[in-house]
């Protein structure tokens, strides 16, 4: 369990988690989430969780609505802030 400011609290379930996961490291159980991936790393592998995680869900309509709209809110608000240089619009351009 998580609380705010604090953190990680013991709710009791530690200990079992744990197991769980040393398990499945071990092959002494499937995994039964996309959470965890098989994979063998080398030396010169990319080492962030986002190159290994891949989400294959099809989002809902809504979600990618709402995504698309948080988007151009984002955009807009930079241009509007005089960083439209960041989608390559000329300052110039952004300030008139």
């Amino acid at each position: 369990m998580v609380s705010k400011h604090i953190g990680l609290i013991d709710d009791g379930s530690n200990k079992d988690k744990k197991q769980h996961l040393l398990d499945i490291w071990f092959d002494k159980e499937p995994s039964t989430t996309k959470f965890c991936v098989k994979t063998t790393i080398k030396h010169d592998d990319e080492w962030l969780h986002s190159f290994y995680y891949f989400n294959d869900e099809i989002p809902s309509d809504e979600d990618f609505e709402q995504t698309i709209a948080d988007y151009l809110t984002f955009e807009v608000n930079m241009i509007t802030h005089d960083r439209g240089y960041l989608f390559g619009l000329d300052e110039r351009v952004a300030n008139e």
